[in-house]
């Protein structure tokens, strides 16, 4: 990834960084996670438990630091995420934590907020 577009997609705000996502994810058919004997979780304000994932691998790879240093990014097919992991995370009542940066806090999203927004957006790719 160019350096100029690394820097300038983690600059962009909370709810464009959800888009971002959600397009590129639908995309490329594929999201990432931190890695290491299990996945990297982070919690909301509340303390309420959320995996997190980014839209490509050298986004997590930036956020693999201090508690993460010894995670690596795994790669998280688009159609397991759906079909399997985002609905096990809906019953286990944790949240999906989308794409933090070195500098920006995730954003906090229902497991079924993000299967509905990323099946509106393949939608999009099928009328295409």
């Amino acid at each position: 990834m160019h350096p100029k577009k690394l820097e300038a997609v983690t600059k962009l705000d909370g709810p464009e960084r959800y888009g971002y996502f959600v397009r590129k994810v639908a995309d490329g058919e594929v999201a990432w996670g931190l890695e290491s004997a299990g996945w990297a979780a982070g919690e909301d304000d509340s303390g309420r438990l959320a995996f997190v994932t980014w839209p490509e691998r050298e986004f997590a790879e930036l956020c693999a630091t201090d508690s993460w240093s010894h995670y690596v990014a795994k790669e998280l097919e688009l159609d397991h995420l759906l079909r399997v992991f985002l609905p096990g995370l809906q019953r286990d009542g944790s949240l999906v934590a989308v794409f933090p940066t070195p500098t920006n806090k995730a954003v906090f999203v229902e497991p079924a907020r993000l299967i509905e927004d990323l099946r509106l957006e393949l939608e999009q790719y099928e009328d295409a």
